[in-house]
C-alpha cells in the first residue's frame, strides 16, 4: 500500500480537521483505485504577511504555508490556508484562500466563498488588528478562528468555518485530478 502524506501548514485544529477531511473524501479522485494510505502531518507554517492578511496578502500567505510544507516536510501534498480579507472598490469580504501544492510541484490555489466583511472591521483590519481580534474586542468571542469562526458567527452557526474551509479545499484540488 503507497503512503501519501498531506503536509497542513496551520496547527488550527478547523484547518486540519477540514483538511482530512475534504482529502479523505477526494481520495479516489485524485488516486483512482489505487491502494493508497493517507497520512496527514500539521506544523506551525509562517504565512509571511502581516496579522491580518487583505487583499493579495490572503493569496500570498496560503501560498507561503504551502511552500514552507513541501519545502520542510517533503510531502506528497503540502496545503496552505490563510484566512483575510478582500476589498472590491469600497466593499470588503472575508474569505480563505487555499494552496495545494503536490510532489511534482504543481501549484493550485483557489478560495472559498466570500461574505461581506462589516465596514467597522474592516477599518479595524486596515489598523493592524486582526479579525479574531476585532470579533473578540466587538463581540466578546474568544479565538473564534479556533471555532466556529467568523462565518459561523455572521450566518447564525449556518455555516461553520470548517465548511467554509472545506469549500476552498474543494476548489483548490480540482487541478490534480481534471487538468493534465
Amino acid at each position: 500500500m503507497k503512503i501519501i502524506r498531506v503536509g497542513i501548514g496551520s496547527t488550527n485544529p478547523v484547518k486540519v480537521n477540514a483538511c482530512k477531511e475534504v482529502f479523505l473524501e477526494m481520495k479516489e479522485l485524485l488516486f483512482g483505485r489505487e491502494k493508497v494510505k493517507l497520512e496527514f502531518l500539521s506544523a506551525k507554517a509562517e504565512s509571511g504577511v502581516g496579522n491580518q492578511p487583505i487583499d493579495m496578502a490572503v493569496l500570498i500567505g496560503a501560498i507561503n504555508r504551502a511552500r514552507f510544507m513541501k519545502k520542510n516536510y517533503g510531502c506528497e501534498f503540502a496545503v496552505g490556508i490563510e484566512g483575510g480579507i478582500i476589498r472590491f472598490d469600497e466593499h470588503y469580504y472575508i474569505t480563505e484562500c487555499v494552496a495545494i501544492i503536490n510532489q511534482e510541484g504543481k501549484e493550485s490555489t483557489s478560495f472559498s466563498g466570500l461574505f461581506p466583511c462589516p465596514r467597522h472591521i474592516a477599518e479595524m483590519a486596515l489598523n493592524g488588528i486582526s479579525l479574531e481580534e476585532a470579533m473578540k474586542e466587538i463581540y466578546g468571542l474568544e479565538k473564534i478562528g479556533k471555532k466556529e469562526g467568523a462565518i459561523g458567527f455572521f450566518t447564525k452557526g449556518k455555516i461553520k468555518r470548517k465548511d467554509f474551509d472545506k469549500h476552498g479545499l474543494y476548489m483548490a484540488l480540482i487541478p490534480f485530478f481534471n487538468f493534465p
